[in-house]
């Protein structure tokens, strides 16, 4: 969701990342109600952090580019933003950890078994 935050708008990224990841919620069980809750706070928030990486990321930095003097370029901006966003999104992770706690409520991961059959080509172009 950061990364994806940080080159398209960062209210469409939580949008595209919640729909990639919403067939894997679907899929537990219902004693792991917290383990949905912090992916998808956890999809937000690295949205929110991705959508100050760079300057085409949100409207604020387009503005704030816009009102300062001289205009930072985009290497002095990822100089700038990618490592807040590093600390950012490891303080954000430790924070959805701690608040809610998935470990409680899922102890071990389901996997998913592969298909039997192979995908057609069909399949594989759409």
């Amino acid at each position: 969701a950061l990364f994806a935050s940080m080159w398209i708008s960062n209210v469409a990224a939580p949008v595209l990342c919640f729909s990639l990841v919403q067939p894997i919620l679907r899929t537990l069980p219902q004693s792991s109600f917290s383990v949905g809750q912090a992916v998808i706070m956890g999809i937000a928030m690295a949205s929110n952090i991705g959508g100050m990486t760079s300057p085409i990321s949100s409207p604020q930095n387009v503005v704030a580019i816009g009102n300062m003097t001289p205009a930072p370029s985009w290497l002095q901006w990822f100089f700038v933003a990618l490592p807040t966003a590093v600390v950012s999104t490891i303080l954000v992770w430790v924070i959805v950890l701690w608040v809610y706690d998935p470990s409680k409520s899922m102890p071990h991961v389901y996997f998913i078994h592969r298909a039997a059959e192979r995908f057609s080509w069909k399949e594989v172009f759409v």
